[in-house]
């Protein structure tokens, strides 16, 4: 899957995103340089929904040069879609997503409880420093 260009902002990003889902929860994350931003999404029937993690990396690709034409274009924004079956190599998941979907990836929900208990114990020793 590739980058879906040509969006004036990352708000008009995330509004469209967040107007064809069927979304239970969001957030969007500064992670890697990079804006994530998070769902838990509703797909399926009602009588058997099925409820999946997404996550899609946003970022600003500003100003670019054609390689034929050699003309600069302004990109703007892009987004990149993926599913937690795929494994992102993203973890900055909120947890309390990893309650609202069931795992299509154990291995990958393993790594992002991983990252967030490496976020709190770094938190833990800079606040433990700057009390000594």
């Amino acid at each position: 899957m590739g980058w879906d260009a040509g969006y004036s902002s990352r708000d008009r990003i995330v509004e469209e995103i967040l107007d064809q889902l069927d979304c239970l929860a969001h957030r969007l994350i500064r992670e890697k340089g990079l804006d994530v931003l998070w769902t838990v999404s509703e797909f399926g029937t009602e009588d058997h929904p099925d409820r999946i993690i997404l996550c899609f990396l946003i970022k600003k690709f500003g100003i670019q040069r054609d390689e034929i034409t050699s003309e600069r274009e302004d990109v703007g924004w892009g987004y990149k879609d993926m599913s937690e079956s795929m494994g992102p190599m993203y973890w900055s998941c909120p947890l309390e997503f990893l309650d609202m979907a069931k795992s299509a990836d154990e291995e990958w929900r393993k790594s992002v409880r991983a990252y967030h208990i490496r976020k709190l114990r770094a938190r833990q020793r800079k606040e433990s420093r700057r009390h000594q």
